[in-house]
């Protein structure tokens, strides 16, 4: 156990990494049993989801939280634990952080659904918003159990050694491969294994815009998780309420493509502010 725990202390990025796709893969290794084919495949689902599907889909989604308390616990000791959990006490932040975390992906979505204009597709009616509360619900489950670990755990290690742009592509990498399997069973399995493919690659590109983005914002805010979290629910409630509608195989590809470019539009810009804004430091304290 003893040299377990050396191991973790001299590797605690990779120890992390490892762990939690061991645990996360393992467990999602169970969809398998209970719908091969993926969740759209079966009579009934989504709105039908047989209990297995979802604790699987639970158990193994935990894992990067999981993994990043428990590694957390190992080098620094639970105390270290404790004062990560109890950020969830306060969310009151100063300026526009909220509005900002919570509006950059809705507007991210918007965005790509314009560029989608010439294939016949319009902004979703307001109806479409009505959903906006369960969708964010789910998507703060979501942030729950895996900020604790990608940007709770992960990131600021990250943060110590590199620039927010390389810090936060260093965690989108690991982060959207970890998404594969939930991926397929998710919409990849609705048009086929060859769509799957160009699904994973387009949500990779777009998951690693968004751990940027949320790299830059941890960055200026640090030791604030819920941050990342509402960052995170708002990404996830986004897809759901304004990409979830394609009928189509054409359709979708398209969509994933304007999505990719939106997002990383929206990198170039939180770039350009974060090197003005880091300018302006210099010449005040000059």
């Amino acid at each position: 156990m003893k040299s377990l725990s050396r191991i973790i202390k001299a590797n605690p990025i990779r120890s992390f990494i490892v762990l939690t796709y061991c645990w996360s893969w393992l467990i999602w290794s169970g969809l398998y049993f209970v719908i091969p084919d993926g969740m759209y495949s079966a009579p009934g689902v989504p709105n039908d989801l047989p209990p297995s599907f979802i604790l699987f889909f639970i158990a193994g989604g935990i894992g990067p939280s999981l993994i990043g308390l428990l590694l957390t616990g190992i080098i620094s000791g639970k105390g270290d634990v404790v004062n990560i959990l109890l950020q969830l006490r306060s969310w009151r932040f100063s300026g526009m952080w909220i509005p900002a975390v919570l509006f950059t992906a809705p507007a991210i979505a918007l965005a790509a659904r314009f560029l989608q204009f010439n294939s016949g597709y319009e902004v979703p009616d307001i109806l479409k918003l009505s959903g906006i509360i369960p969708a964010l619900f789910m998507g703060l489950i979501a942030g729950l159990l895996e900020e604790f670990g990608w940007r709770g755990f992960l990131l600021p290690r990250l943060l110590e050694r590199f620039h927010p742009f390389i810090a936060g592509l260093t965690v989108g990498i690991p982060w959207g491969i970890w998404h594969s399997i939930p991926a397929y069973w998710g919409i990849g399995s609705v048009y086929g294994s060859d769509f799957w493919l160009y699904f994973l690659i387009a949500d990779l590109s777009n998951l690693i815009a968004f751990s940027v983005l949320i790299a830059f914002t941890c960055n200026s805010v640090r030791d604030r998780i819920q941050l990342a979290i509402l960052f995170h629910a708002s990404m996830s409630a986004s897809i759901n309420i304004f990409l979830s509608d394609l009928p189509t195989k054409a359709d979708t590809i398209r969509l994933l493509g304007n999505f990719s470019v939106a997002a990383w539009a929206a990198v170039i810009i939180a770039a350009i502010v974060f090197r003005f804004n880091t300018m302006n430091q210099k010449h005040q304290i000059e």
